[in-house]
């Protein structure tokens, strides 16, 4: 607690006191913090604290101190503010300017950077009257709480791991869940009520770090940890094994208690929010996560081995599924990290995400296809050895256009390695309302590779002139459309020479097409004459690959001929002399 002008802030926060009245940064940061720096995200504000109100003396307490930023923000929400002093920045400016405060719901945060929110509350210290004559009454027998302090008020959960692993039911924490998929927005939406976690103890010894696990693999000493569970991995570089399972005595505060890199029990992540449902007061702590399909496609494994979702192409259905797990997880060791732990699983829930094909029109008696999707090509390019080029052919009836691809599935579990281009964004060709285009799909590959499966893609359905049979389909079934399409490719050759053939060849020209008399080497034969030529070709050596020559048939020769005296230059046979005739044989 900071040294003021008059009375003292009853807080667990830094504040400053200043004549009557508390003043603190909603975030939590020290006023008297020289770094230049801002508050990102909402934050509640604290119980019996407010938002300031624009007044002298606000803007003398906003000047007299530097609160670790530029500009220190207030009401009223009309952008008014007073100059904070970090880096003498307009150090004595008071009054309008461009920053504002925005909230949502019940919390707030500036609307810009390096700006911070200004807090205050009326101060608690006030001078104790004169003692009195008679003694006071005697003290209670039980100690009175700080009401700040969960710990204090028992709303931590300390674990005994010999009991919960011995069917303790009263070790267990209690958790409460709501699971939800939405196969239209294909998204899935987890929320999670669990009690708040301390230190755990076993054998008698205390002191144990303790943390949840939520992803989409259940924990034990040798699984693996996904980018979608409720941790990142950078969060704990650098940090001292003890420091890794640190956790908050305050953890409804709006700074830094929970989702944040200073208390990594309940560390931050890249798709959790945690809070204390109800907040501003202990209670319990809440994850929530929303994951779009493409979100679950790239959840994999830290060693980018597995996918934490299977994906499976039907007929009719497009289908992800998947198991949801919580566990609580402790260290077998304190002193460092042994990679050993012990878990205790608390849930595991499978979800499913089934997306209908848009192959059959609905109320199509005759089953015409209303969307087809093939693969029509695939190659390396031209330019760039290690890209894969796949040509995808769509076609649609009742002149529906598609645009907007988005790979929801491909042979290869990581998406991101492919790159959807349209060859032809307008259709190819309407003929009898036929509707088709061509889409390149283009993706690094490493040599050799397989790709063995489906692909799977969801497009945008377009009326071509507004024709009233595709208004019609759009009303009915949306613009939103999905097929799939199989290729089964691989390449282990990893070159364009496919096999290299070694072999032997001589040459014998005859006088005519009985291929019995042969011409005499000082024959001549002027240009227009037939000439009648056998080729032997033998010693055929079989390449590394296990190539065989089976069957060699003369389709051509080209037949040079020149006086004896010319000096033939092979690189500019123009200018040589030399005379061409290609003559054409029959095959031999």
């Amino acid at each position: 607690m900071l040294s003021g002008q008059s009375l003292p802030c009853d807080a667990s926060f830094p504040t400053v006191s200043w004549l009557d009245n508390c003043y603190a940064r909603l975030d939590g940061v020290d006023p008297n913090d020289i770094n230049d720096g801002c508050q990102t995200n909402y934050l509640s504000v604290p119980s019996g604290w407010s938002i300031a109100t624009a007044s002298e003396e606000v803007f003398d307490v906003v000047n007299a101190y530097p609160w670790g930023t530029h500009v220190m923000v207030f009401y009223p929400n009309g952008g008014v503010c007073g100059s904070a002093g970090t880096s003498n920045w307009n150090a004595n400016s008071r009054g309008s300017c461009n920053w504002a405060l925005e909230s949502s719901g019940n919390t707030f945060k500036p609307n810009g950077c390096t700006i911070a929110v200004l807090i205050t509350k009326a101060g608690t210290g006030v001078p104790t009257p004169a003692p009195s004559l008679s003694p006071t009454v005697a003290p209670t027998s039980s100690p009175s709480f700080n009401s700040s302090n969960c710990e204090d008020l028992g709303y931590i959960k300390h674990i005994n791991w010999n009991n919960m692993l011995n069917d303790g039911a009263d070790e267990v924490p209690d958790i409460n869940y709501d699971i939800s998929v939405s196969s239209q927005d294909m998204t899935l939406t987890i929320d999670v009520e669990l009690d708040y976690l301390g230190y755990s103890s076993i054998n008698n010894v205390d002191g144990i770090g303790t943390r949840y696990h939520l992803g989409f693999y259940s924990f034990d000493s040798d699984s693996v940890i996904s980018n979608c569970d409720n941790r990142m991995a950078s969060s704990f570089d650098g940090k001292l094994w003890p420091e890794q399972w640190e956790y908050s005595e305050y953890p409804y505060l709006p700074y830094n208690q929970i989702g944040s890199e200073d208390f990594l029990a309940y560390p931050p992540s890249d798709y959790w929010t945690l809070s204390m449902d109800p907040v501003e007061s202990c209670s319990r702590i809440k994850y929530s996560a929303v994951f779009t399909w493409q979100d679950l496609r790239e959840c994999i494994s830290d060693d980018g081995v597995s996918s934490a979702v299977d994906v499976d192409i039907g007929e009719q259905f497009i289908t992800m599924s998947g198991k949801f797990f919580v566990d609580v997880v402790s260290p077998v060791s304190m002193a460092s990290d042994t990679q050993i732990y012990r878990s205790y699983e608390l849930l595991s829930h499978p979800f499913v995400i089934s997306i209908e094909k848009s192959t059959y029109s609905a109320n199509n008696v005759n089953n015409i296809f209303t969307f087809t999707s093939s693969i029509l090509d695939v190659g390396k390019n031209n330019e760039q050895e290690n890209v894969l080029e796949i040509i995808l052919l769509t076609e649609a009836i009742d002149q529906i256009s598609l645009s907007d691809p988005v790979l929801l599935a491909s042979p290869d579990y990581d998406e991101s390695k492919f790159n959807i281009t349209t060859s032809e964004s307008d259709c190819l060709s309407i003929n009898s309302d036929l509707c088709a285009q061509l889409w390149e799909i283009t993706v690094d590959v490493e040599c050799p590779f397989t790709f063995d499966g489906d692909f799977a893609l969801q497009f945008t359905a377009n009326c071509e002139n507004a024709n009233q049979e595709c208004t019609d389909y759009i009303a009915t079934y949306t613009d939103i459309v999905t097929l799939s399409a199989g290729l089964t490719f691989d390449d282990y050759i990893c070159s364009d020479d496919l096999f290299e053939i070694q072999y032997n060849s001589s040459m014998v020209i005859y006088e005519d097409d009985t291929f019995t008399s042969e011409m005499a080497d000082d024959s001549i034969s002027l240009i227009g004459d037939r000439i009648h030529v056998e080729v032997s070709v033998n010693n055929f050596n079989v390449d590394s690959n296990g190539y065989a020559v089976l069957d060699a048939k003369l389709l051509n020769v080209w037949l040079c001929s020149s006086a004896s005296d010319l000096s033939l230059n092979q690189n500019d046979l123009t200018n040589s002399g030399l005379v061409r005739q290609l003559a054409k044989v029959p095959k031999v």
